[in-house]
């Protein structure tokens, strides 16, 4: 029986042989955030309790007991796993004080709801809790290695998306290079985790490519769903293209049709609180983007990530553990565009 305080996401009902590691993870993950400040603490733990789906941590986990031969995970697993899981709240913070966002899937960010100051001591707080993790449960001074060096990359991908601002030359390599740093790697690392911490180093870089591939395709199909209506993502559509971080189906629209969308987006940047005409601005440059074949190229790219990275769900050995990561990687690449 599950402690009836400790609820997580209703998404992993299903996966009941795994649920109890996520609520193991949620409860570790809530005794780390031990901040010295309570409307800091506050603000981490309503994000704990109203955003985390624990996504990387069922991964990991899943990763593990497939290798494991289903046994029961140790607590140093349990620890990183739920590290990660804070080094991916870090990130999500900040990314929002920088961006300047409101909503994150719905929900007030950290930084709308109690400002940017609260909001950076939180980021920071987790960030220092994460790498005292890293040197407590990693097993290894070459694991604590990897995974700073993670880190690296992921700070390198937000870098080179900051670079790229406003370009409208950029390139589809660069784009690459920045999704893979900002998304993939996280999610590559959480895989690589669910191998290394069940002693299986050898099973370590199938893990990694694996969580490779899905956190590309996540990132494209994200980025291809931004130009939905803010019924369906939740939060105001158009975002990377009104900040000028041009994501996949743009940078193939430009290449077919530059001048129209760079007049259409001056446009759009133009408007001051008509919804109205945002609203038709949005069709617009919908349609646009759609007649240059930048949603097809970009599902056709994310589709053949989706497909790798099921291929390497296949090679693991059958069982009841595979099959929940199918399960997982599908969800995570079906979603609605």
């Amino acid at each position: 029986m599950y402690p009836s305080e400790m609820m997580i996401n209703k998404i992993w009902d299903e996966f009941e042989n795994i649920k109890p590691d996520l609520i193991r993870c949620k409860e570790y993950l809530i005794d780390f955030i031990n901040i010295p400040n309570d409307e800091v603490r506050n603000c981490v733990l309503e994000l704990v309790n109203s955003d985390a789906k624990l996504i990387r941590p069922a991964l990991m986990i899943t990763i593990g007991k497939i290798l494991n031969d289903g046994k029961e995970l140790d607590e140093d697993f349990i620890k990183m796993a739920s590290t990660l899981e804070m080094l991916h709240m870090a990130t999500l913070i900040h990314d929002d004080i920088v961006d300047d966002s409101p909503l994150r899937r719905g929900v007030k960010t950290v930084q709308s709801r109690y400002g940017k100051d609260v909001a950076t001591y939180a980021g920071d707080y987790l960030l220092s809790s994460v790498f005292s993790n890293i040197l407590k449960y990693s097993k290894t001074m070459e694991n604590a290695q990897k995974i700073t060096e993670s880190v690296s990359e992921i700070l390198s991908g937000e870098l080179i998306q900051m670079q790229n601002k406003g370009n409208t030359s950029v390139n589809e390599q660069n784009y690459y290079k920045a999704i893979y740093g900002k998304t993939a790697v996280m999610i590559a690392l959480c895989c690589y985790e669910g191998a290394y911490m069940v002693d299986e180093i050898e099973e370590c870089d199938k893990a990694w490519k694996l969580g490779e591939s899905i956190g590309m395709s996540f990132q494209i199909i994200d980025d291809i769903i931004d130009f939905s209506s803010e019924d369906i993502i939740k939060k105001p559509p158009f975002q990377d293209f009104k900040e000028g971080n041009f994501t996949l189906p743009i940078i193939q629209a430009l290449k077919n049709n530059e001048k129209e969308i760079n007049h259409l987006r001056k446009e759009f940047l133009m408007i001051d609180g008509d919804i109205r005409k945002s609203k038709m601005l949005e069709d617009i440059i919908r349609t646009k983007i759609h007649e240059a074949g930048g949603f097809l190229y970009s599902k056709n790219i994310a589709n053949d990530y989706g497909v790798a990275a099921m291929d390497i769900v296949g090679e693991y050995e059958d069982g009841e553990y595979k099959k929940y990561l199918e399960r997982i990687v599908k969800r995570l690449l079906e979603r609605t565009y």
